[in-house]
């Protein structure tokens, strides 16, 4: 009979850690990994928009549960931070748009909706979408440090965290990647002094003036050698 007790009751815990694990928040396909193909980080500006990305999370926003996601972190590469990639940003359907770095879209609530809010039913199942993330790689012309990343190298990460039983996890509970299929082509740049021009125009100058000036020199010419213009290849 004792025995028969300690089966019935393991048997109960299993039954509820079962129960508590079926109604936990899920997000099919995490962690979602997207491909950037190959691009060229040259001198000229880049705006390189990212595949949008959404997940499908199943949970319980009633009083017992109150599942909900929000923003935990988003990380862009430091390597593209050093490249000059500062001004990326991430657009949050519910929010809009959010500038490296990103401190502004942290704890912005992604699922069930934009404010994690609670259902007055005790339980009450959800199958939903959550926001849709739309990441865009900017940043102005000029000449940048060399850009060096390899294929396969993460570009930007969004994390999020789940809340459930009135709680934050304060961990990572579902997870979007963006990574590198192909390479990043940084152009090597050399001045080219075959196209310039070489032709230094003179004003008139009157004979009296270029006697009363030093040798060589007009008070009335103004053209520097440093203005000669030449082209960056």
């Amino acid at each position: 009979m004792k025995k028969e007790c300690i089966l019935v009751f393991k048997l109960f815990i299993l039954l509820l850690c079962i129960s508590d694990k079926a109604l936990a928040l899920t997000c099919s396909g995490s962690p979602t990994e997207y491909t950037v193909n190959s691009f060229v980080a040259g001198k000229d500006a880049i705006e390189l928009i990212l595949p949008s990305s959404v997940l499908n999370c199943s949970g319980d926003i009633g009083t017992q549960y109150n599942d909900a996601l929000r923003v935990y972190s988003v990380t862009l590469n430091s390597k593209l931070v050093d490249a000059g990639f500062t001004d990326t940003k991430l657009n949050i359907s519910y929010f809009g748009d959010f500038i490296y770095p990103f401190s502004s879209a942290l704890y912005k609530c992604v699922w069930y909706d934009s404010s994690c809010s609670v259902s007055s039913d005790k339980n009450v199942n959800r199958t939903a979408n959550t926001a849709t993330f739309k990441p865009t790689l900017k940043r102005s012309a000029g000449i940048w440090p060399k850009l060096s990343i390899r294929n396969g190298e993460e570009l930007l990460s969004i994390r999020l965290e789940q809340r459930s039983k009135g709680s934050w996890s304060g961990g990572i509970n579902a997870l979007i990647i963006y990574k590198l299929n192909g390479e990043v082509t940084t152009p090597d740049y050399t001045c080219d002094i075959n196209t310039y021009d070489s032709t230094v125009k003179l004003p008139t100058a009157q004979a009296g003036a270029i006697r009363i000036q030093s040798a060589g020199r007009v008070i009335s010419s103004k053209k520097r050698f440093n203005d000669i213009p030449f082209n960056l290849k």
